[in-house]
């Protein structure tokens, strides 16, 4: 998974890292069944809210349509969306 997320993050042009662990990282986790992301774990083909993707974005300095294309990436599913952000 490092391989092909590192490849996306790069033709995307997102300004983040792929690393092992550190601090501040948010985790990416595959995970069966499917579970509901946090602020610091994206958890591939789950779930996510609006707001929650929202601050996340804000945490990685990233814009809406760049976490957007980064959730679509992850197969994320973005629930509780109000104003059609993604």
């Amino acid at each position: 998974m490092h391989d092909s997320l590192r490849g996306f993050l790069q033709s995307a042009r997102l300004p983040l890292q792929v690393v092992a662990e550190a601090e501040g990282t948010v985790q990416v986790i595959a995970s069966e069944p499917p579970r509901r992301c946090s602020v610091r774990r994206l958890y591939v083909g789950g779930t996510i809210a609006c707001e929650t993707a929202r601050a996340m974005a804000g945490r990685l300095g990233l814009r809406v349509p760049e976490m957007g294309r980064l959730l679509d990436f992850l197969h994320i599913k973005v629930r509780n969306c109000g104003l059609g952000c993604f």
